[in-house]
């Protein structure tokens, strides 16, 4: 017997982190999405985590990141706070991804600036992130979907 799993993904969830399930309610929208985006589960899942610990705002990705490396050593996870992805590495970063796992799944974990109704909820997203936008920056896109807070 085969099993078949064809979850219905959402184009957006968001969950604010006192919400008392907010951690199972992430995960499972996490695995819906990478079951989506593999279904044969051929690709390799790489985690992104964009940002830099210069800036309090914009330090959840390496917080991320370090805590999945120590949770998840054989991971693929780039940007922890000894080694962030960030602004000016950004574009090497992907290069470099896409040299070592080409058959990667790329998930982008970043922190955003949003509405003041909006802080304190994360955000699990189909499709790319757009880092640096609020920013005015133009930086390339990242992941086959994300998960980003603001």
């Amino acid at each position: 017997m085969q099993l078949h799993i064809n979850p219905v993904v959402e184009e957006a969830v968001s969950f604010h982190y006192d919400d008392p399930l907010c951690f199972n309610r992430i995960y499972q929208s996490v695995f819906k999405n990478l079951v989506e985006n593999d279904p044969k589960a051929g690709r390799e899942p790489v985690y992104v985590c964009i940002g830099t610990d210069r800036a309090t705002g914009d330090c959840l990705g390496p917080l991320v990141g370090s805590r999945l490396k120590s949770l998840l050593p054989s991971a693929h996870i780039f940007g922890t706070l000894e080694n962030p992805a960030h602004a000016v590495n950004l574009a090497e970063t992907l290069d470099e991804i896409s040299r070592k796992i080409p058959q990667s799944l790329i998930v982008a974990i970043d922190a955003c600036l949003g509405k003041v109704d909006r802080i304190g909820f994360i955000n699990v997203k189909k499709g790319s992130l757009q880092p640096g936008t609020a920013l005015n920056k133009e930086l390339p896109a990242v992941g086959d979907f994300h998960v980003s807070t603001s």
